[in-house]
């Protein structure tokens, strides 16, 4: 199959990278790799006039000036981080957070030291996903009702001096009223001494009021993935002129100091009603568990009001003691027969994590569904890799029920580590 498409390439002089995935035609996206879920990818050069200077030929990761952005902004995501809902694997996390806390954390960058080498005074996210393979961190942002004109910038890159830094971006959303978070953009950055300047049309939103959510993934092991969205904004060439107090001479101490407290920040119904959380740490009798888990064995059956097995039939678990890593090291499985884990909890959203992997043995073919609903319809992985996918889910029954299936491939096992379940407030 061939597919054309029609680029327009951007004017200033650079290395451009665009992440891609199609959706088949029940809309799920899938992309390349054994497991259908890598981006492929289009890069292009672009040159420049003759009248571009040598240094925007050679410094493609120049980012864009603040004298560009500022007077067109309408929404700062920087600014207004701690009216954000922060999450990892883990759970909630705090807002800021504390450097190095294994859960994940986000931090105010001023200046942003990109992996150019320079210094951005622009204010930045450092966003650091939970410290496991394949791990997440994503902020969910108030609602806000999408413009015509309306684009999504930011510069995405590593911080200075974190080598090892391998990750995804992405902007995702959830349109008001739906418990779907969708993908608008993503990009991979691996730590090469570039950034990358993102200006995302959202046309495609006009009219909507939608949550914006700043998420970053770990390709495999989190170690220096200190993720860096610098001068994250919703701008509009339109606005230019209106009145705004996102950029202003007071910019930094804003961020800094009163962004937790500020009037109009929606951080004080998070402080006053916090999220409610159930993690499940799957494994034998015997082996760990992990801190603020509860224990979930292949005879741990459901009872009304509470959380387990619907049927036992079948269940095994497995102790891979030569993991350190209490949440992945063991796991419940079946080899022959899907099998439901249902847990009660009050009508709302949800955000639901689910960690999939063995240390020993490749695992294919894998199928979750959440409340009748396939949510991850194809989780492939090898020996010692583990999969962490985070899905939104709507609880009207007063119960979540997810059930977890093989559709054959060269494995016919399903297993299941951890699953962390966090109402969205």
């Amino acid at each position: 199959m061939d597919i054309t498409l029609q680029l327009t390439s951007p004017t200033t002089a650079g290395t451009y990278r665009g992440y891609w995935k199609l959706k088949n035609n029940t809309g799920i996206p899938f992309g390349i790799g054994s497991a259908g879920t890598k981006s492929f990818w289009v890069e292009i050069k672009v040159t420049g006039s003759s009248s571009n200077t040598p240094t925007k030929t050679t410094t493609p990761g120049t980012p864009v000036t603040p004298a560009t952005s500022i007077p067109g902004t309408v929404y700062d995501f920087a600014a207004n981080v701690c009216a954000a809902t922060w999450y990892s694997g883990a759970g909630q996390l705090p807002c800021p957070g504390t450097d190095g806390d294994a859960k994940g954390f986000v931090l105010i960058a001023n200046p942003s030291k990109l992996e150019n080498g320079t210094n951005d005074p622009r204010t930045g996210l450092i966003a650091f996903p939970q410290n496991i393979n394949n791990g997440y961190i994503q902020g969910i942002y108030p609602s806000y009702q999408v413009k015509t004109g309306d684009k999504f910038r930011a510069t995405v890159g590593c911080e200075n001096g974190a080598t090892s830094c391998y990750v995804v971006f992405r902007l995702d959303y959830s349109v008001s009223g739906s418990s779907s978070i969708q993908t608008f953009w993503a990009f991979v950055e691996k730590y090469e001494g570039q950034v990358y300047n993102a200006e995302i049309d959202l046309s495609a939103l006009v009219g909507q009021n939608v949550k914006f959510i700043l998420t970053v993934l770990s390709t495999g092991s989190p170690a220096g993935d200190r993720a860096l969205w610098t001068a994250p904004i919703i701008y509009n060439a339109g606005s230019v002129g209106v009145p705004t107090a996102t950029f202003t001479p007071t910019f930094t101490p804003t961020v800094t100091t009163t962004a937790t407290i500020t009037p109009t920040a929606t951080v004080t119904p998070t402080a006053t009603t916090a999220p409610t959380t159930f993690k499940f740490d799957f494994g034998t009798a015997t082996s760990p568990v992990g801190a603020d888990f509860t224990k979930i064995t292949e005879a741990t059956a459901y009872s009304a009001g509470g959380f387990g097995w619907t049927d036992l039939a079948g269940l095994e678990s497995r102790d891979r003691s030569a993991v350190a890593d209490p949440l992945t090291r063991d796991f419940v499985m079946h080899s022959s027969a899907p099998r439901t884990f249902r847990v009660d909890l009050a009508n709302g959203n949800y955000t639901v994590s689910v960690t999939m992997g063995d240390n020993d043995y490749a695992h294919d073919n894998m199928v979750v569904k959440a409340n009748g609903a396939t949510v991850l319809p194809d989780v492939d992985n090898a020996a010692g890799a583990y999969a962490a996918n985070t899905f939104s889910v709507t609880v009207t029954g007063g119960s979540l029920t997810i059930e977890f299936s093989d559709a054959g491939g060269t494995d016919p096992t399903w297993v299941v580590n951890s699953i962390t379940v966090t109402k969205v407030p």
